[in-house]
């Protein structure tokens, strides 16, 4: 994907023409950069909640993914909650 959007970049700033055809293929591959980033901005707020590191929870979980935000969730709850077993209504 970097390789597409370097050619697309090159092309719009030079007198050169960009395929049409792979236009599709540019838009399906920021749709995974656009859901790592709002995951890591989840992260990021959840980490300044319980006054962990906002900055490394964000990148962490920007690169890994759902598997990322989900370790911040639960690394945020360990000792904030009783588990649902245990909680009184």
């Amino acid at each position: 994907m970097v390789g597409l959007e370097s050619w697309h970049l090159y092309t719009t700033i030079q007198p050169a023409a960009f395929p049409a055809s792979l236009l599709p293929v540019l838009h399906w591959g920021r749709l995974p950069v656009v859901a790592h980033l709002v995951e890591a901005l989840i992260a990021i707020a959840v980490a300044l909640q319980r006054g962990k590191a906002a900055l490394t929870a964000g990148i962490y979980t920007f690169f890994v993914g759902t598997v990322g935000l989900l370790e911040v969730l639960a690394a945020a709850g360990e000792g904030d909650r009783a588990p649902l077993s245990n909680r009184n209504s």
